[in-house]
């Protein structure tokens, strides 16, 4: 029997949604859509009060998923809601010391150690990072933090579901998804990087087979900054812009020429992301058109997910 892996992104005003089921006879996309708010979600979440609006964005999510059974809901948050972060730990702590490890990075993250409110974190077991050492001795974890009164704005949607949720950073679902990629057949050696691009902000992912990803964003940038920025990124972690084999987009991207400054930083034009190829998501003649480089977060944690049995209960915790 499949088992059926719930995706919700909030961004801006919109809430998009994805249900990717694991069959044995190969991947089913099950739903896949969004809802426009007349509000900004993220503003709602990380607000100081509660606001009715939640109970909007909980309706949305049984409007999408009600009716199924879900193996896992995972929760794709963006900055400046989510704070996303690489920790090393030994690979013998246990894990009492690694949660005293993640919740001091979280502490010092979003200032809860100096009395600005509790946090949430998350965390799950990283890819080899870019920048991590080779010492065999340590785990990375790759975690997300978010303020304790967010993650309670989200507990509704745990209850409408009936299943537990798991907070999660966009451009991590984008790193799995060109993993998947190298895994299809495409593998090299060289970096890829990934520049999604929202109104609100610019995240940048590189992609390294043998030594994994790292993820990085910035605020609000035009298109045409892509390329420094996503340059700068690369040789912060000691990589020539050269040896960049290519470049994609992904978010609020319909078009890739304003991005022409890829082009002109690492050699390579820029191409939309589509995950459906990658995923290998069987696709019906009649399939609307969609922007298919908007879902690439979801769908990329969705099929983590359903491959890797992802996440599990014990990696959620809270730190005052």
């Amino acid at each position: 029997m499949a088992s059926i892996h719930a995706v919700i992104e909030l961004e801006a005003d919109a809430l998009r949604y994805v249900a990717y089921a694991d069959a044995p006879e190969g991947p089913v996309l099950e739903r896949l859509g969004s809802f426009d708010f007349a509000f900004d979600a993220q503003t709602v979440l990380l607000g100081d009060e509660a606001a009715a609006s939640t109970d909007i964005v909980t309706e949305a999510v049984a409007a999408a998923f009600g009716d199924l059974a879900l193996a896992t809901v995972q929760v794709l948050l963006h900055p400046p809601v989510a704070h996303s972060f690489f920790v090393p730990v030994p690979s013998s702590a246990r894990p009492a010391t690694r949660e005293r490890h993640l919740r001091q990075e979280a502490g010092l993250l979003l200032g809860a150690s100096s009395g600005r409110g509790p946090v949430h974190v998350e965390a799950t077991q990283a890819y080899r990072t870019v920048q991590q050492t080779k010492d065999p001795s340590l785990d990375w974890l790759h975690a997300v933090a978010i303020r304790q009164h967010v993650y309670e704005r989200l507990a509704p949607i745990e209850t409408t579901l009936e299943t537990p949720i798991h907070v999660r950073e966009a451009g991590s679902g984008v790193a799995h998804l060109l993993q998947a990629a190298r895994q299809a057949g495409e593998a090299s050696g060289e970096p890829w990087v990934a520049v999604g691009w929202y109104p609100t902000h610019l995240t940048c992912v590189v992609s390294r087979p043998a030594q994994g990803y790292f993820a990085h964003h910035t605020d609000a940038a035009p298109p045409a900054d892509a390329g420094f920025l996503a340059s700068t990124l690369v040789q912060r972690l000691d990589l020539a812009p050269a040896a960049v084999a290519r470049t994609y987009l992904f978010g609020q991207v319909e078009d890739a020429a304003p991005f022409e400054t890829l082009k002109v930083a690492f050699g390579d034009a820029p191409r939309l992301l589509d995950p459906l190829p990658i995923l290998d998501v069987p696709q019906a003649t009649d399939t609307p058109a969609f922007n298919r480089a908007l879902y690439a977060p979801a769908l990329g944690r969705a099929a983590h997910a359903a491959s890797k049995k992802e996440p599990s209960s014990e990696d959620r915790m809270s730190s005052a």
